[in-house]
């Protein structure tokens, strides 16, 4: 196999792990809704649709943030501190597209707890991806 293509599909298993990633949170996320529904939460059958018909098409924003900030092609010479903040700025600007996105689609599924929830762990588990 050429050095080329080597690097390409190092690119993709990396975009993959992030995707893998950010869809771990997600679940964590909405698992939280599930255990701590109170009054008008959304109903298990709607957040099973909301993640397939809503989160699912949107976290893709986040290998393309990720890319955009040249996370899979420009970190081979870096620090580690320089890794873990452009990492860290990647996610925070992926998961606040997300959470936008998801606003605008589906105004108020997604209580602010779960938001918060999904932010701070697709921000941690992202940075532990480079780290």
């Amino acid at each position: 196999m050429n050095a080329r293509m080597h690097l390409w599909l190092e690119r993709l298993a990396r975009a993959f792990v992030d995707f893998i990633a950010v869809h771990a949170a997600g679940i964590v996320a909405l698992y939280f809704i599930v255990l701590h529904r109170a009054g008008a939460q959304p109903s298990e059958g709607a957040l099973a649709e909301y993640y397939v018909r809503t989160f699912v098409p949107i976290s893709l924003v986040f290998p393309f943030v990720h890319m955009l900030f040249g996370l899979y092609t420009k970190l081979r010479g870096y620090t580690l501190g320089y890794k873990l903040r452009l990492a860290s700025l990647s996610a925070s600007v992926a998961t606040l597209l997300l959470v936008f996105l998801s606003f605008l689609l589906n105004r108020s599924l997604l209580p602010r707890s779960a938001a918060l929830l999904f932010s701070g762990l697709a921000i941690g588990l992202q940075s532990e991806c480079v780290g």
